[in-house]
């Protein structure tokens, strides 16, 4: 209850006769500030992405910071799509893509009809087909969304206006025509904090359907977590930068709380997440009955053989995920345990799964007195040719996407070229390395990914 009305005053806090000003207007001074690259960083974010207006144009190659220019539906109501029939792009950004007409009304098409471009596994699905599409979802992709004002642009399918497309800098912060007018005696008035859009129920109840979580409700799961007294989202998570592409998002690791040694045997090159922060959410595609594509903010584990749909309750015509008599929830074993084992072809049971999971981090302690040194999750597999001229190859491996920059340096440590800046999301990549411009002699590649870097060395012989 205190969360809600925590968001109730924070919405409730006039503007005091501020106006918004625009993120450009942001940049001028925290291009650099209180970080290098901090403003390219929030750009790069998925918060300003959450809608573009194309205004029946092509967009630019280069719109969207880590993906292309996202294909159109084959056809919306028996029509076939061309950019000149859409008004706005929602997302295209990691997860899926959704697209409005010239009138301001999503695309749902027909039965039959796929209108959701999903990201992640570059297929389509149907999105509510059948219904008109109305855009009401301002609140949490626009800034300075006001419900009440007239349609943006006038287009009949929006619900509301707002100041500015996309989750944009004065959306948390607050309008901020005062503080660029003397930052310095008027500071930023403040604005939202994460709750208010990373929520899905007004009682913050776990809204549970389709065999997963549904998506943006992060809040209400940390809310019944055993984390909820103890941290925020900015505990570990910086909001300015991009979490699912790794560019340095996540600030904090689970082993910088939780020390000593909790490793289980056979299992030490399991991550914590992969156990207690399961993929049980779903946003747009799910791999696996058990494995969706967003982590739970749960973070306990139930570990009696209880299923998913049996941890659930019905209120009208709504499910919603279980607490325990302490307001508590947990994640249960069938995403803890069984995603990962079905995905390696281990037939595992949730009573075989129980069995194991009691006090596991005692009964099946590891052996190994700390966390083995392991192998950076951004690995620099060869150069080939090396030596070389005019052209080598660069092979790269990720075990999740990032936003891989790749730059070559001469002996005295100097920046000579840059070789790639851009996402690339998991698995095997070739870069190619041009050796124009550069004289004979041996140079340092490197190589980054949000926190991580990996170096390597070539030759230039001409």
């Amino acid at each position: 209850m205190m969360k809600q009305v925590l968001l109730l005053l924070v919405a409730a806090v006039p503007a005091l006769a501020q106006t918004y000003v625009g993120d450009a207007s942001c940049g001028i001074c925290h291009a650099n500030y209180p970080t290098q690259g901090f403003f390219e960083g929030y750009q790069n974010s998925g918060h300003p992405w959450k809608i573009f207006r194309t205004q029946g144009n092509v967009p630019a190659a280069d719109t969207w910071p880590h993906t292309p220019v996202p294909p159109l539906p084959t056809s919306v109501n028996g029509a076939p799509v061309a950019w000149s029939d859409v008004e706005y792009v929602i997302g295209n950004y990691f997860w899926k893509t959704r697209f409005m007409n010239r009138q301001g009304f999503i695309m749902t098409g027909v039965t039959g009809e796929t209108t959701q471009w999903n990201n992640q596994n570059q297929t389509w699905s149907p999105y509510n087909p059948g219904t008109a599409g109305t855009f009401n979802c301002g609140a949490c992709h626009t800034t300075g969304y006001d419900v009440n004002g007239a349609s943006q642009h006038g287009l009949p399918g929006i619900i509301g206006s707002w100041a500015q497309d996309g989750i944009r800098c004065e959306a948390c912060h607050g309008p901020g025509s005062l503080h660029i007018s003397n930052p310095v005696s008027n500071p930023m008035p403040g604005g939202q904090e994460c709750a208010a859009c990373h929520y899905r129920d007004a009682s913050f109840r776990m809204p549970w359907g389709g065999g997963f979580m549904k998506h943006h409700q992060q809040s209400e799961e940390m809310a019944h977590s055993a984390h909820a007294e103890a941290l925020t989202c900015a505990s570990c998570h910086d909001p300015h930068k991009s979490t699912v592409y790794n560019d340095g998002g996540m600030t904090t690791s689970c082993t910088d709380c939780h020390t000593g040694n909790y490793l289980v045997a056979g299992m030490e090159n399991v991550g914590c997440i992969e156990c207690h922060m399961p993929k049980f959410g779903k946003s747009a595609i799910s791999t696996s009955q058990y494995v969706g594509d967003v982590r739970s903010h749960l973070f306990t584990i139930l570990t009696e053989p209880v299923s998913a749909a049996n941890n659930t309750y019905t209120e009208g015509s709504s499910t919603f995920w279980n607490q325990d008599g302490e307001g508590k929830a947990h994640a249960t074993l069938d995403y803890a345990c069984l995603g990962c084992h079905l995905a390696i072809g281990d037939d595992l049971t949730l009573e075989e799964a129980a069995t194991f999971a009691a006090n596991i981090h005692q009964n099946h302690a590891s052996p190994v007195g700390k966390a083995p040194e392991r192998p950076s999750s951004l690995r620099l597999a060869g150069i080939f040719p090396n030596p070389f001229n005019p052209v080598s190859t660069v092979k790269l491996e990720l075990d999740k996407p990032y936003i891989i920059r790749v730059h070559a340096y001469d002996m005295a440590g100097r920046m000579v070229k840059e070789v790639h800046n851009g996402p690339m999301r998991a698995g095997e990549h070739e870069v190619k390395l041009d050796a124009e411009g550069l004289a004979s002699g041996t140079y340092l590649l490197k190589v980054t990914g949000g926190s991580e870097a990996v170096t390597g060395r070539f030759t230039v012989m001409k």
